[in-house]
């Protein structure tokens, strides 16, 4: 998952388990704020591209592929999504990583429910690919965006080297969005962004339902 989740968790165990049982009336507030980080983001990134960068968003967002499918950056942005989802949920399962994984799963306790993981995660990708790989990476560079973007969710941490692991990972992650932003647009990115944030919060979601999920140990 892509937002700056990891580093504001409370740290209570008992603090998890409470959220699992909190009213479902919280979760509104993440998906407007899913909404508005769409708005912010996807705002900024089309200022950015359209204002001071003078491209066309259209084409930006949907380059034409060879042979004009654009089932060429659909297909495999949503492998991508998918394997890179399944192994960020491998990576941070590991008991060593535990401490940062309960944070996680306690942060993430409002976003319960098919529908509302999939609507966040769809908003918070969208936005933040215009912002990033459409925006920033046209002056960044596709190394420099990929660390700006781990950097500014708060991944990278000079306490927490299990933090810093997942930020190193992502940022490996990363680099792939931007390669074919470059080439196919933005809708290949957006998709894996999504599907990463669904394979993610589909995961913890099911782990706050387990006697697991509520006994994880503060590292």
């Amino acid at each position: 998952m892509n937002g700056g989740y990891l580093t504001f968790a409370s740290d209570g165990v008992g603090d998890m388990a409470q959220d699992v049982e909190r009213p479902s009336k919280i979760r509104p507030f993440f998906l407007r704020a899913a909404i508005l980080s769409t708005l912010v983001f996807g705002g900024l990134g089309w200022v950015g591209i359209v204002l001071l960068q003078e491209r066309d968003f259209p084409s930006v967002l949907m380059r034409s592929p060879p042979g004009g499918s654009q089932i060429v950056p659909i297909l495999p942005g949503l492998l991508y999504g998918g394997v890179f989802g399944v192994l960020a949920w491998l990576l941070v399962r590991q008991p060593f990583m535990m401490g940062v994984t309960r944070r996680y799963v306690a942060l993430t306790a409002a976003v319960r429910g098919w529908p509302a993981i999939i609507a966040v995660s769809v908003f918070a990708g969208a936005g933040e690919e215009v912002l990033f790989r459409g925006a920033l990476q046209y002056w960044d560079g596709l190394i420099g965006t990929a660390f700006l973007f781990v950097l500014v969710h708060g991944y990278f941490s000079l306490k927490e080297w299990r933090l810093s692991l997942y930020g190193l990972f992502l940022f490996l992650g990363m680099i792939p969005l931007g390669l074919a932003a470059s080439h196919w647009g933005l809708i290949g990115p957006i998709l894996a962004h999504a599907v990463i944030d669904v394979v993610l919060f589909s995961a913890f979601s099911a782990m706050r339902q387990t006697d697991t999920g509520r006994q994880l140990t503060v590292i």
